[in-house]
């Protein structure tokens, strides 16, 4: 697998942090925001993007997703659904979303708005990526746990040649994926599947036959990319209709 550490922080260091300032924030720039996001998921390992866009850094494609979502949702709501706690809840976090985006005055303060928000609204992953990376020693007992039940599953799928080579920091889409059962799409979850002997199948149409763990998780963390992309090219596209020039 290719080795995403340093090039990856400084291409991090730079899109993330080295941004000019704006008097208020309009469309184009936060279709700049998004791009600059999406740089990121193209030169470190998809999952990092995803860790750190929701649960460190913050994501201003994430406010606007919200937005849309959210915009979508109360449209077909009838006028007394528009009233009851469902749409009170949703026109909440719209007016929230335009006022973190009214209020930013750089993709940076965006981003750590957005991050608050989905703090104090509990819209963080359900299931936190920071075993995988981050040196913490307080993750030791949870690291061994991931890494106990990805060989269980690699063996019992006969995956040899990827169980004896498996870091799961290393491998942390592969790992994901024999644990919890998700496949591609381990984005939206739409295709997750249960832990039983469907995952010698599940593992031989996603990533192919036995490997050494780092081809796999090559595999695997491309599509987990290109899924993530076009996502998020899907949320750029949608800025001109959510927010004003």
């Amino acid at each position: 697998m290719k080795n995403f550490s340093i090039r990856g922080v400084l291409t991090v260091s730079l899109l993330l942090i080295g941004q000019n300032s704006f008097a208020k924030i309009s469309a184009d720039q936060i279709k700049q925001c998004i791009a600059n996001e999406m740089s990121v998921v193209q030169v470190i390992h998809p999952l990092k993007a995803e860790f750190l866009r929701l649960e460190r850094q913050g994501s201003v494609a994430e406010l606007i997703e919200i937005l849309r979502s959210n915009s979508e949702s109360l449209r077909a709501l009838s006028s007394a659904g528009l009233k009851s706690a469902e749409g009170q809840s949703l026109s909440r976090e719209i007016a929230d979303v335009k006022s973190v985006l009214a209020n930013a005055d750089s993709c940076e303060s965006a981003r750590k708005a957005a991050l608050n928000f989905l703090n104090v609204y509990d819209k963080k992953p359900l299931l936190s990526l920071n075993v995988f990376f981050e040196n913490d020693q307080g993750l030791n007992a949870e690291t061994e746990e991931w890494k106990s039940e990805a060989l269980k599953a690699l063996k019992t799928a006969g995956y040899n040649k990827a169980a004896s080579t498996l870091d799961i920091t290393q491998q942390p889409a592969l790992t994901l994926l024999t644990v919890s059962g998700e496949t591609t799409s381990v984005l939206s979850e739409q295709f997750s599947l249960p832990y039983d002997d469907t995952m010698k199948s599940a593992l031989k149409a996603i990533v192919g036959n036995d490997a050494s763990a780092n081809i796999l998780e090559e595999r695997l963390a491309e599509k987990i990319r290109n899924e993530s992309l076009t996502r998020m090219s899907k949320i750029l596209g949608s800025v001109d209709q959510l927010v004003s020039r």
